[in-house]
């Protein structure tokens, strides 16, 4: 990493030192826009933390804690993928901004398709189950007096005696 680090403070004591400045201000503008990998990873996560935190099989602060640590980490690992690849790729300028702008673009093309594919499952369950009607199923009759708890599993209420 230290060659990436020398490169950049020798191109930036040149004569296009502003040019490259702006060029990193940009790639950062883009680089929150272009959906990648990572973003399909991250909202894979919220909703399996999602899911666990409604189940109560994690607190609240648990829920918090890791999905603020998969917000802040999956991206930065993609990109940081992305300069190590471009890094250590032999080659020139033009064959390591090649290499970059493929993954970049596999990358965009993956979170969109993950992105596309959430939104199909979603339209398709509200077309499947337009009307929710709320069914009650009893596993049991319950007894005022045995029971110690009663628990919702989507449409279903169970009792714990």
């Amino acid at each position: 990493m230290k060659g990436i680090f020398k490169e950049i403070s020798t191109a930036t004591e040149g004569q296009y030192g502003t040019a490259i400045l702006y060029a990193g201000a940009i790639g950062l503008i883009l680089s929150d826009i272009i959906p990648t990998p990572a973003d399909a990873l991250y909202f894979h996560t919220e909703k399996k933390l999602r899911d666990l935190w409604t189940e109560n099989k994690i607190t609240p602060k648990q829920y918090w804690v890791r999905s603020a640590s998969a917000y802040y980490l999956y991206n930065p690992m993609w990109w940081i993928l992305v300069l190590g690849v471009m890094h250590y790729k032999q080659g020139d300028f033009k064959d390591k901004a090649k290499i970059g702008l493929a993954m970049i673009g596999v990358g965009a093309v993956l979170g969109v398709i993950y992105r596309n594919y959430k939104k199909d499952i979603e339209e398709v369950r509200k077309d499947a189950f337009p009307i929710q009607e709320t069914k009650v199923n009893f596993d049991a009759k319950p007894s005022p007096n045995r029971v110690r708890a009663v628990y919702r599993q989507g449409n279903k209420i169970k009792f714990a005696y």
